[in-house]
């Protein structure tokens, strides 16, 4: 039984570890966005303009590796 449990873990992390990177970045994102809007001293578009998209993201990622 306790096999049995520690393999239904080690499952579900791995599987909620590879669907949920984009996930976290979007929300990154989105967060950013938000911050963006909310504050009235930083100029809109070159906050913006700072964001990449999740491919950019891996992008980089996969240079620094």
């Amino acid at each position: 039984m306790k096999k049995h449990t520690l393999f239904s873990i080690f499952i579900l992390t791995t599987i909620l570890a590879s669907c949920s990177t984009q996930a976290w970045y979007s929300a990154a994102q989105q967060r950013n966005q938000q911050t963006c809007l909310d504050d009235p001293s930083n100029k809109l578009e070159k906050c913006q303009e700072q964001q990449m998209s999740y491919d950019q993201y891996q992008r980089e990622r996969e240079k620094v590796k």
